[in-house]
Parts: C-alpha cells; sequence; structure tokens
C-alpha cells in the first residue's frame, strides 16, 4: 500500500512538473522539468528505503538487546491498538516522525505520507524473529 500511494504521488508530481516546465518554457522547459522530475522520484525512492530500514534495524537492535523479541512485537502491538483508541490532540504533522507510533491515524491524506513502515509489518518481522531465534 505505501509503495502504491508513493508512486501515485510521485506520478502526479511529475505531471504537474512537467505542465509547469511547459507553461513557463515551452518544449525546453517540459524536458528540464521532466529531467529534474525524474531525478526527484529516484532520490524519493532511495531515501524513503532507507527510512524503513532503519526503522526495521532499530526493531531488531532493540529486541537482540532486551532478548526478547516477542515481548518487544506484543509492546508494539499495544501501542498500535493505544493509538487507534486513544486519538492524540496535540499532534502535529510536523512532528509526527517522532512518535513510535503514528499519532495520526485514520483514513485521512495524512497516512499518505507516513515515514515509518505498516506497524502490522514491524510486528510480524518481530514474531519471525522470535522463532527463528529459539
Amino acid at each position: 500500500m505505501n509503495r502504491l500511494t508513493t508512486t501515485l504521488l510521485l506520478s502526479l508530481l511529475t505531471v504537474l512538473m512537467v505542465l509547469m516546465g511547459s507553461a513557463l518554457g515551452g518544449k525546453s522547459g517540459m524536458i528540464a522539468a521532466f529531467v529534474i522530475a525524474l531525478g526527484m522520484n529516484f532520490f524519493s525512492y532511495w531515501f524513503s528505503d532507507k527510512i524503513v530500514l532503519k526503522e526495521y534495524l532499530a526493531d531488531e537492535t532493540g529486541a537482540r538487546i532486551c532478548g526478547r523479541s516477542l515481548e518487544l512485537a506484543n509492546a508494539l502491538c499495544k501501542l498500535h491498538v493505544a493509538s487507534h483508541s486513544i486519538p492524540m490532540q496535540e499532534a502535529r504533522p510536523a512532528s509526527a516522525h517522532m512518535f513510535i507510533v503514528n499519532p495520526l491515524t485514520g483514513g485521512s491524506l495524512l497516512s499518505l505520507f507516513s515515514t515509518h513502515p505498516p506497524m502490522e509489518e514491524r510486528i510480524a518481522r518481530l514474531e519471525v524473529m522470535s522463532r527463528t531465534s529459539t
């Protein structure tokens, strides 16, 4: 789901940049805008993958330090459930990346810009880790 929304948003950005380049600089402006958009798309995919990998690495490191990956998965599950049942009134989009669980839940457009991998995937990885470490 996250890849799909990222692809759609970057495609829309590319189209908007090409149209804007065409309006401002004709055919040469359109080509320049397309090249810039391609570079931005590449950088966005590269950078977002690095963030996701670091989050998984943080989970794995935490599980190895405490030696109980299943307990860490249970704690993440509790945080995930609580974040959906107890809305955070003070949470702002600018500080959402600092939370363990995304405080801006719901079907809003804010979920399209998530900086963390889905909580379900993080929990599943920790559960697999607990099965393979015993």
